[in-house]
């Protein structure tokens, strides 16, 4: 994906349609930015905020950091996905951003491109049975309280 970086680093709040029509998201296996990550595959069945971002984009260090305050103080697991982005920067990126949730690295895009993801930074919250239930792409203010609520209702049902 060479045209990746002009149309990923979005200053506009979007909605994607695409992720939100995807039946359910299979988690895959990709290289763990640190050591102590388990396998992607491992957080299959539980709900989760996936956290996609790359390292030549500033809006999305600046959303990791506001995504680790939310991180400490709910319920869920967060999991970041860096793309298009090399190995060695990534880390460094996760480091300076003090991050403490897991955090991998889809280089090629791969797997951001079969979900449908259409720019960074991107957020898309998945119940425990993969499917979509809400996602935002782009960066103009931090949705914190609405990602909070989306979280407190996917759990709220996954109780239910």
């Amino acid at each position: 994906m060479r045209f990746f970086r002009m149309r990923f680093c979005l200053p506009v709040l979007l909605l994607s349609a695409t992720l939100m029509a995807a039946d359910q998201i299979q988690l895959r296996d990709l290289p763990a930015l640190g050591k102590n990550a388990p396998q992607l595959t491992s957080y299959a069945g539980k709900p989760l905020v996936l956290v996609f971002w790359a390292v030549w984009c500033g809006p999305c260090a600046a959303e990791l950091r506001e995504l680790q305050r939310v991180h400490r103080s709910e319920k869920i697991t967060f999991v970041g996905i860096a793309v298009d982005s090399p190995e060695k920067q990534a880390a460094r990126m996760v480091e300076k951003t003090g991050v403490s949730f897991a955090n991998y690295l889809d280089g090629a895009s791969i797997f951001a491109d079969a979900l449908g993801v259409s720019g960074v930074p991107s957020l898309v919250l998945i119940d425990g049975k993969g499917n979509v239930v809400w996602s935002q792409s782009g960066y103009s203010e931090f949705p914190e309280q609405d990602l909070k609520l989306q979280i407190k209702n996917l759990l709220k049902h996954s109780k239910e």
